[in-house]
């Protein structure tokens, strides 16, 4: 979900059920396409790390650079 919240100004963010909401760890954006475009990325990470885990593959360590998506 992208909405827009003044002029240039936009925030994102997406969800599965109303317990499982997340969003991409920035307020806002000043660029649709940045913040469209980080979204994406976002989700798509977040999937393929719950594809992992449902797979039984290791999570990752606690001194990794990925934090994972930012629950809101």
């Amino acid at each position: 979900m992208v909405c827009k919240v003044a002029a240039k100004r936009f925030r994102c963010q997406f969800f599965y059920s109303e317990t499982e909401q997340y969003g991409t760890g920035h307020d806002q954006y000043d660029s649709l396409g940045d913040c469209v475009v980080t979204l994406l990325q976002v989700q798509s990470d977040h999937e393929r790390q719950m594809a992992n885990i449902s797979s039984g593959a290791m999570l990752a360590k606690d001194d990794d650079d990925y934090h994972g998506p930012v629950v809101i």
